[in-house]
């Protein structure tokens, strides 16, 4: 959520830059408890080459007679097992179960997207929709599109608190907006966004690895925070955490995940990434709607009713 600072860096050819959070200043701790970060650069070894083929001839197979199966009677009836395979970034086959993960690249990047400095102290959700709505060819503006989100003590119904006020707090005070309200508002603009909360990692990955850029949840500057479960005035629970913020995931390899944070490019240990994501339940705002899988435990679930 919070304003960042101008960062003219851009992502290293070759494949990231590696930051570890998103403050040019010295390691640290603001005023306040906002995390800072330092800037250190380091390339990225080459992948290693993992597998090896070695063609070996199959063994000689014996045919043994066998008696033809038994007919079935009218009572009788032939079931076939299929084993269910849990797909996280795949589809449903033909019978309705979900078919094998297809393999995933080692490693991908999208660089042909943009960003801004946030103009808002606490508008991040809104900078990171429309730079992400821009990579798709929609050019929207920023201010517009934060003054179109509904104002409420749910951030999973609009925008909560003063947008100028101090990052860092929980609802009902100055604090954002989830990932549902900001799907619906990219559709009125004519896009294809879907709102989820579950996603898995392959699932993002399987977006950048086809050249879609999503909106991701973190908090910090992909740092930790400890979520808290709140009751807002007249209605349910939600999920919060303090220093809520968005990114846009543009890449990925074995060990980082790449973000575009406002003006900022840097990469993260991707283990960081999803421990920072995972705090407010795993939520991003995609090109495309996620497969179905309801033979799956724990699939992801779509914001938008």
């Amino acid at each position: 959520m919070r304003k960042s600072a101008i960062l003219g860096g851009s992502l290293v050819c070759g494949f990231f830059l590696a930051v570890a959070g998103c403050e040019p200043a010295a390691v640290g701790t603001a005023a306040g408890g906002i995390p800072s970060r330092s800037a250190t650069d380091s390339g990225i070894a080459a992948m290693p080459s993992y597998y090896s083929v070695t063609n070996t001839p199959p063994p000689t197979r014996t045919q043994t007679p066998t008696s033809p199966p038994a007919r079935p009677t009218e009572t009788e009836t032939i079931v076939t097992q299929t084993p269910t395979v849990c797909s996280p970034a795949g589809g449903l086959g033909v019978d309705g179960r979900a078919m094998p993960t297809p393999a995933l690249p080692a490693g991908a990047l999208i660089q042909n997207i943009r960003g801004q400095e946030q103009s808002l102290p606490l508008d991040c959700e809104s900078r990171s929709a429309v730079d992400w709505a821009g990579f798709f060819g929609t050019k929207i503006n920023e201010l517009e599109f934060f003054h179109e989100l509904p104002l409420t003590a749910d951030p999973n119904l609009g925008f909560v608190g003063n947008v100028h006020g101090q990052w860092g707090n929980l609802p009902p005070n100055a604090y954002g907006v989830y990932a549902g309200p900001v799907a619906l508002l990219l559709r009125n603009y004519g896009l294809a966004a879907h709102a989820y909360r579950g996603v898995t990692w392959d699932q993002l990955r399987t977006e950048v690895a086809a050249g879609r850029p999503v909106i991701v949840w973190v908090v910090g500057h992909v740092a930790r925070s400890t979520p808290v479960t709140m009751t807002v005035t007249g209605g349910g629970d939600i999920l919060a955490a303090r220093y809520e913020h968005t990114v846009i995931l543009v890449g990925y390899d074995e060990k980082h995940a790449a973000v575009l944070d406002g003006s900022m490019r840097y990469s993260v240990p991707y283990d960081a990434f999803l421990t920072s994501w995972g705090t407010l339940g795993n939520m991003a705002v995609v090109g495309r709607a996620l497969p179905a899988r309801p033979d799956c435990a724990g699939s992801a679930v779509e914001l938008i009713p």
